[in-house]
């Protein structure tokens, strides 16, 4: 067991999910079939299915693991590999960056700018 930092929209679901449930006892998951028991694998993918053929992506190879990939580029394209692998739950880097974080390809124009420095400084005429 772990404490993470989750995004404020997320934050706002587990809140409303929290009220919702209010009832039925501290040591409940948060998200349980109607006899209280945790949602099976099978189950959440089938409903996922769902909602992508509803979104009109159906087809489209979209899985709930590739949010979890999704969340792990980005954390580490504009953070570090380290925050990705912390968030993920990860012992090390390696396992995120082998299996879910994509290498960033986009183009930084900072390194151009230091490497301006070595041109010499010239006359404009």
């Amino acid at each position: 067991m772990r404490t993470v930092a989750v995004p404020a929209f997320a934050a706002e679901v587990i809140r409303r999910r929290l009220a919702l449930i209010a009832g039925e006892g501290a040591e409940n998951p948060l998200f349980f079939t109607k006899h209280g028991n945790p949602l099976a694998p099978h189950n959440v993918r089938r409903t996922f299915r769902e909602i992508l053929k509803d979104a009109g992506l159906e087809g489209m190879n979209i899985s709930p693991h590739a949010f979890r990939r999704t969340g792990a580029t980005l954390l580490a394209n504009e953070l570090d590999l380290q925050a990705a692998a912390d968030m993920l739950g990860h012992a090390s880097r390696s396992t995120t960056k082998k299996h879910y974080a994509e290498p960033d390809s986009s183009v930084k124009p900072q390194a151009a700018e230091v490497l301006q420095r070595l041109a010499p400084e010239r006359e404009h005429r």
